[in-house]
C-alpha cells in the first residue's frame, strides 16, 4: 500500500503502518525461529540469545542522525543480567 505520506488521509496512512509493523513482527518471528535452530543444533555451545526491545536501537539511531549520521552502536543481542 503506497502513497505520499505527505498527502495520504490518515485512514489510509494508519493501515499502512499497521501492516508495515506486522511486517516486523513476522521478521522478528522469523529471526527467533532461526536462533532457535541454531541454538538446538549446538548444544553444548553458550545459546544466543536475542532482545527483541528496539527501545535503545531507536533512542541510538535518533541520536546518531542528530550527529549528522554518525552510528555506534554499542549494545550486544544479548540482555544485560538482571542483578
Amino acid at each position: 500500500m503506497w502513497a505520499d505520506i505527505r498527502t495520504a488521509p490518515r485512514n489510509h496512512m494508519e493501515l499502512a503502518f499497521k501492516q508495515r509493523r506486522q511486517q516486523i513482527v513476522s521478521d522478528c518471528r522469523q529471526l527467533q525461529i532461526d536462533v532457535d535452530s541454531y541454538n538446538e543444533n549446538h548444544p553444548k555451545e553458550k545459546p544466543v540469545q536475542m532482545v527483541f526491545n528496539f527501545t535503545m536501537d531507536l533512542q541510538e539511531l535518533e541520536m546518531a542522525a542528530k550527529r549528522g549520521g554518525q552510528l555506534n552502536l554499542s549494545f550486544s543481542i544479548e540482555p544485560e543480567p538482571l542483578i
